[in-house]
């Protein structure tokens, strides 16, 4: 089963406030998205899924 298909509303919320957060504090300090976005966002999927995650979030905020 595709991850995007198992994701349930909780895990979906938790995924998008670890990237805000993330997000805040590599607008604030210029960097630190994946060292804040990882641990958090291993509390809702496995550490292998994170890691996949990380680029997709670097690149859309460097749009």
């Amino acid at each position: 089963m595709p991850l995007i298909e198992s994701i349930s509303p909780w895990m979906f919320a938790v995924l998008a406030l670890s990237l805000f957060i993330a997000g805040i504090s590599k607008g604030l300090a210029g960097n630190r998205l994946p060292v804040l976005a990882i641990p958090i966002t291993t509390l809702v999927v496995d550490l292998q899924t994170a890691v996949t995650l990380m680029p997709v979030s670097l690149v859309a905020s460097n749009i």
